[in-house]
């Protein structure tokens, strides 16, 4: 079997149709903004667009699935408890950078630039905000999908692989 053919396989799998899901959240929060994801005055954003964001999120969700899959023989070696207690993890930087999100989210649109530091609209250093809420929006969906795909990935090495 082709190496297309077992990522198709994987993709099957219960948690591979999870981690294929997931690594679509980016665009699917474009069209249903579930996180607020907006530039000024209603939203966070400064400088960057939400289009920009929603790509570099997408394309990192993606490349955690790829890489992953492509590294899954050294999954086997650590340990099935290992690649849980990483999935774990993940979850946990993904709930932690959420969290973020939304403080970064909430505080920029509350105008704290403007009333507590004195920064004036124009300002360059309003950039720093939109590098908070960018990297926090596309760690919490790429650590989400590399959970869901670590354990798609165990459950693919338990099924029996099919022979071409």
């Amino acid at each position: 079997m082709t190496e297309f053919g077992r990522f198709v396989h994987f993709l099957r799998v219960m948690w591979g149709e999870a981690a294929a899901v997931s690594m679509l959240f980016p665009l699917s929060n474009a069209l249903v903004e579930i996180l607020p994801l907006t530039r000024r005055p209603s939203g966070g954003f400064v400088y960057l667009v939400p289009a920009l964001v929603t790509l570099i999120a997408t394309l990192g969700s993606l490349s955690q699935v790829v890489w992953l899959f492509t590294q899954r023989d050294h999954l086997g070696i650590a340990g099935p408890n290992r690649a849980r207690a990483g999935a774990r993890r993940c979850f946990s930087l993904g709930v932690l950078a959420l969290v973020t999100y939304l403080i970064g989210h909430h505080v920029l649109t509350s105008d704290v630039y403007f009333d507590v530091l004195g920064w004036h609209r124009a300002d360059p250093r309003l950039m720093i905000g939109d590098i908070v809420l960018l990297f926090s929006y596309a760690i919490f969906f790429g650590s989400m999908t590399r959970a869901f795909t670590l354990l798609g990935l165990l459950e693919f090495a338990r099924q029996p692989q099919i022979k071409p």
